[in-house]
């Protein structure tokens, strides 16, 4: 065999083939590092969404406080819940003003939040993402096990369409994080660090407390530079855009509302050993629920302790959970299901957990087995601990719908007395204000000066949020309507304000008598409309009216007193609902009657008259002595003597059914 003469090849053609090669398969990496970062935020948006839309239609009442600023606010009433003067009764103003800005488009209020929710809490798993960034397809263990993992907390998904700014906050603090991170490593990242100031910037307009998880960023920050003069530097740099943006905040707040600090934080804010105690019990529920990303956490900070680089991002990551869950566990936690406040503490945690993921991963032989295998277990566990049967704080998520009673009640009052604009006294002050757009006083104080700036003795050792109320203040504003405890309402009062009006045994409170003279109480029957998310039966609401020296009361003129029929609707027979002319009537039927009782009236020879469709018979009787001075069917008359009692009790009957929507009582010529 001859052997071919060989040409030799230039030694910098070698080179470039080399480059080449070398070239080639850096790309070829590129490709598949992207490729797997793709997958991992695919995975975990597509997890949150169906995670979230198993949670519909949970929305949080506080959730409407805010829509009901934003709907004020594009009606032209400026950024205030009532009429009157202004309170900050919001904690969240960019959420609320992007939630006004998606109005000013068309977009319905609840769809934009709904919206902003899903997309923004999207935008923190691509942050998260993006930390965890896959070099070679095979590292897609961490980015996906992260962000599954935080998609299938109950924490990330009910909140993405709760309604509140958590969204918001994850997605400012992930990628405040994601641009951090890497300047841990850079002597020059001037630029990273002003966007993340920017970031927190508006973490801190998303949320009243959004400082404190600035400062703990800082922390970390200084933390994981060693207290270096560069860890100054970069922390200063840092602080600039939050220092703005919360200063102009506070000037605004200053000058609009006359108060340096938010209304709600009158109401929520108290020092006490009990909040502590509840707030301490509330971070541990939290590590339990989320063990599996939390123990990965810790471990992440053991295994990577001796890799200078790993050590700096671990050490940053780990300041940024601890400052928050302590700050959240002295101000006494949190009442909203799903474990709101772990919204922000998650991130920082499942980076970590991503971390660990990494460190196994490029263990030889072995590793990328084992990184498999843990980030199967830890989203698994997860998954598990997650669902609702696990986790019952994901469970009263779940089965929370009452506020969706607020767009039923609160349709039909708008519908019923949108032109007499009556007082809406409530204690619950989101759905049911907001969509009977009528003028309210909130009772547990949160929109209201008065009653926040005088919290009771006991301040402190209640339910957040749910202590503050002053029943006097309350009648001396002369509510026509009042609502206790939830939008369809209660006969007792649970909360302050109302059993300072009602009188109290248990707790030794008496009661103010201007309550049982003026006030009736009332079943009103709201249909749910195309609107309601919960379909099913009409909602039948109690509700207190104000039936004199009113609004939508009594009528009182020289001789002649008109009766609206729905002062007659007393539970539990007759009900006031709206007519097929959208007018609002006394509904009774055979089963039961309406009655009025304790109606004053002079002495004299009067005339009675009803304004009804179907057979009706009124009953008159003096209160107290009951002695029966009408009974028959109207018009007819009678006759109430000097001595006798000034009050009468109307009472009406039918033997068929009857709809009432008024009865008049004259003077007899």
């Amino acid at each position: 065999m001859v052997n071919q003469p060989t040409t030799p090849v230039p030694a910098a053609q070698e080179d470039g083939a080399a480059d080449g090669g070398a070239s080639a398969g850096a790309a070829a990496r590129g490709w598949a590092g992207n490729a797997a970062l793709l997958i991992a935020i695919a995975a975990g948006v597509g997890v949150l969404l169906y995670h979230a839309r198993s949670h519909l239609p949970f929305m949080s009442d506080d959730a409407f406080i805010s829509l009901r600023y934003a709907q004020r606010l594009l009606e032209g009433h400026g950024l205030t819940w009532t009429d009157g003067p202004r309170v900050e009764g919001y904690t969240n103003l960019l959420w609320l003003l992007a939630c006004a800005g998606l109005g000013a488009l068309g977009v319905d209020l609840v769809d934009a939040a709904r919206a902003l929710g899903i997309v923004s809490t999207a935008g923190a798993l691509v942050a998260v993402a993006l930390t965890l960034r896959p070099r070679r397809f095979d590292e897609v263990a961490a980015p996906l096990a992260a962000t599954v993992g935080l998609a299938l907390t109950g924490t990330f998904a009910v909140w993405a369409i709760g309604g509140l700014e958590q969204p918001f906050v994850a997605c400012f603090l992930a990628w405040s994080i994601a641009l951090l991170l890497p300047a841990l490593q850079e002597e020059r990242g001037v630029v990273r660090i002003l966007l993340a100031g920017l970031m927190l910037g508006l973490l801190c307009l998303s949320r009243a407390d959004g400082p404190v998880l600035c400062v703990a960023v800082g922390v970390g920050l200084l933390a994981a530079l060693h207290l270096s003069s560069r860890a100054w530097r970069s922390v200063l740099l840092l602080a600039v855009v939050p220092l703005v943006l919360t200063g102009g905040q506070l000037l605004f707040r200053y000058l609009y509302y006359g108060d340096l600090v938010p209304n709600s934080a009158r109401v929520k804010v108290a020092f006490s050993t009990h909040r502590v105690a509840s707030g301490s019990a509330y971070v541990w529920h939290g590590v339990l629920a989320y063990a599996p990303m939390v123990l990965a956490a810790i471990a992440a900070a053991l295994v990577c302790a001796r890799q200078t680089q790993a050590r700096r991002r671990i050490t940053f990551l780990v300041a940024i959970p601890l400052v928050w869950l302590a700050y959240v566990a002295f101000v006494g936690g949190d009442i909203f299901p799903a474990r709101r406040q772990w919204a922000a503490p998650l991130i920082p945690i499942a980076i970590m957990a991503g971390e660990l993921l990494r460190f196994v991963n490029d263990r030889p032989a072995w590793g990328r087995a084992a990184a498999a295998a843990l980030a199967a277990g830890v989203v698994a566990i997860t998954g598990f601990q997650q669902t609702a049967s696990s986790d019952p704080e994901v469970l009263k998520a779940r089965w929370e719908r009452w506020e969706w009673d607020g767009l039923a009640v609160g349709e039909l009052l708008r519908a019923a007395f949108e032109e007499q604009q009556p007082l809406l006294a409530v204690d619950p002050a989101g759905a049911l204000p907001y969509y009977s757009r009528l003028p309210a006083l909130d009772m547990l104080g949160l929109n209201d000066r008065h009653i926040a700036s005088n919290p009771p003795v006991d301040f402190g050792r209640g339910w957040m949020g749910h202590e503050l109320g002053d029943g006097k203040y309350v009648l001396d504003c002369k509510p026509d309507l009042v609502v206790f405890e939830v939008p369809a309402g209660r006969e007792r009062a649970f909360f302050l304000s109302g059993r300072q009006m009602q009188g109290d045994d248990e707790l030794r409170i008496p009661a103010d008598p201007r309550f049982a003279e003026l006030y009736r109480l009332i079943q009103f029957e709201a249909a749910r409309g195309d609107a309601s998310p919960i379909k099913g039966p009409a909602v039948r609401s109690v509700i207190w009216t104000r039936i004199e020296d009113g609004r939508i009361g009594v009528e009182r003129g020289a001789d002649r007193l008109v009766v609206p029929g729905y002062l007659l609707a007393a539970p539990p027979d007759a009900v006031a609902r709206l007519d097929k002319r959208g007018r609002l009537v006394c509904v009774i039927t055979t089963s039961g009657g309406g009655h009025l009782s304790r109606l004053s009236l002079g002495a004299g020879r009067w005339r009675v008259s009803a304004d009804a469709d179907g057979p009706l018979r009124l009953e008159i009787r003096t209160t107290g002595a009951q002695r029966s001075l009408f009974s028959g069917s109207p018009p007819g008359s009678f006759a109430l003597a000097a001595d006798e009692p000034p009050e009468i009790d109307v009472s009406a009957r039918t033997p068929d059914r009857s709809e009432i929507r008024r009865v008049v009582i004259e003077v007899q010529d």
